[in-house]
């Protein structure tokens, strides 16, 4: 494979080199990405290094330099087959802004094409828990299932990011659990798998490392580990506090005010006057300025601290009187439901009689007829 004029022979047969250059363009989205897909190309067929260290690239960047690459591959003639890897032995995304989205198309590709490589850097990016969990972790894991083949990463260099307490004890315990359930002998067993922790937001690190050694986590941090280790953590201990967390939203629902408990006391004099003024005299009728409606309601939580009165004739007098009219009422009813079927009686027996004697009526005119006689 040459360059011409700093560019590579990216033809396939029956294409033209213009076409390949458009495609290549199309497929990055930019002619900076189109450019730094090319010299990793050529970098990883010399040196077996795919670096792409520094170069700003967030989210999007990521997935479109993956498919650059991808179409090399393809224009080139290097992928003869489907399932066959990239030659590179080292992947180096570090010093890059992206999240957990362009880290999973670093994992997904180190786990398919790049499943060669025996050391992946993610350093310096802007990685946390949730990268570590759904992401990092299928990383640390057998990387090279894709072609029915075993392999394991050798180093993860993960330096600088925002993992904390969670994410860094769930990777360190899939790596162990997943080299201790490889079977293969003695011989073949995959080396100590060292991950670079350091500089991340881990509280108490020393503390996390004795608690998973106590889980029979065979995890080390000191310069020289055993010989049954299985994690390695170099400068385990190297961390950065953890940013402060923001403070709390008031707002209630919808922007508005924060929604109150329910039954929830009140012992706030300016808000209790403000409702008793806001509130207004009671239906029908007005009360002094002495009284507490709030407690006339059965809705004051006060207690002896309110300012207004509690006096007799509140609540209990006015639930009696609403008892006494309710009574009332249903006697009032009872009494216009009785009239009523009593009116109706009568009107019903009325026309009975009236019926009767038009059948009597009837009865003598048959009976004077002359056919009758």
């Amino acid at each position: 494979m040459s360059d011409v004029d700093g560019k590579m022979e990216t033809v396939e047969p029956g294409e033209t080199k213009d076409e390949a250059d458009e495609e290549l363009q199309r497929v990055c989205g930019s002619d900076h990405l189109s450019d730094l897909a090319r010299r990793m190309w050529r970098e990883m067929e010399k040196d077996k290094v795919l670096d792409a260290s520094d170069q700003q690239l967030a989210d999007d960047d990521v997935r479109k330099l993956m498919n650059g690459l991808h179409t090399i591959a393809k224009q080139t003639g290097y992928l003869t087959e489907r399932m066959r890897p990239f030659p590179c032995e080292t992947i180096n995304f570090s010093g890059n802004p992206m999240t957990r989205v362009g880290c999973g198309e670093v994992v997904q590709f180190a786990r398919t094409h790049g499943c060669n490589a025996k050391m992946v850097d993610l350093s310096h990016c802007q990685l946390d828990d949730v990268a570590a969990t759904d992401e990092l972790s299928r990383l640390v894991k057998n990387s090279g299932t894709w072609r029915g083949s075993s392999s394991f990463l050798n180093k993860l260099k993960l330096r600088g990011n925002q993992i904390g307490k969670n994410g860094a004890s769930k990777l360190i315990q899939y790596a162990h659990w997943a080299r201790v359930g490889y079977a293969a002998p003695k011989d073949e067993l995959p080396p100590v798998f060292v991950i670079d922790l350091s500089d991340n937001i881990i509280d108490r690190p020393m503390d996390l490392a004795e608690d998973l050694v106590s889980k029979k986590i065979k995890v080390s941090t000191s310069s020289e580990p055993k010989e049954d280790t299985t994690v390695h953590l170099p400068d385990f201990d190297d961390q950065r506090h953890a940013p402060p967390e923001p403070p709390p939203k008031r707002a209630g629902p919808g922007g508005g005010r924060p929604r109150e408990l329910p039954g929830r006391r009140r012992d706030d004099d300016s808000r209790h006057d403000a409702r008793q003024a806001d509130r207004g005299p009671p239906r029908g009728g007005s009360y002094s300025s002495g009284e507490c409606w709030d407690f006339q309601m059965g809705r004051c939580f006060r207690g002896a601290a309110c300012k207004f009165s509690h006096a007799a004739g509140g609540r209990a007098d006015r639930g009696r009187d609403r008892g006494r009219d309710y009574g009332d009422d249903r006697r009032d009813r009872y009494s216009r439901s009785r009239e009523r079927h009593s009116r109706g009686d009568r009107r019903d027996r009325g026309r009975d009689r009236r019926y009767d004697r038009d059948d009597s009526r009837d009865r003598r005119g048959r009976s004077d007829s002359p056919d009758r006689r």
